[in-house]
């Protein structure tokens, strides 16, 4: 069972690109990059094993601060969306 998702967007000369990730329990995380209209867009159905690896593939898209949402659309840090997961994964 995942946890919950976790959405921001990015602006990118005209075009918005929105990413959400969740993390698989156990497992994993996963990330999911779409484009305006809702599609994958390249590469954009991603797997990371570690929170490093997490990091280092969000960096690898884009070097701009995201403003994280939950799925009810209440901000919510980094930091905070990455805590929950985990803490809830390991109570599973």
């Amino acid at each position: 069972m995942p946890s919950r998702t976790f959405i921001a967007r990015v602006d990118d000369k005209g075009s918005t690109t929105t990413i959400a990730f969740y993390k698989e329990m156990p497992g994993g995380w996963k990330l999911d990059f779409r484009d305006g209209q809702g599609n994958h867009i390249a590469n954009g159905n991603r797997w990371a094993e570690t929170l490093d690896d997490l990091v280092l593939q969000l960096a690898d898209f884009t070097k701009e601060d995201l403003h994280w949402r939950a799925e009810d659309n209440e901000p919510i840090s980094f930091y905070a969306a990455v805590q929950e997961c985990i803490l809830s994964s390991s109570s599973h």
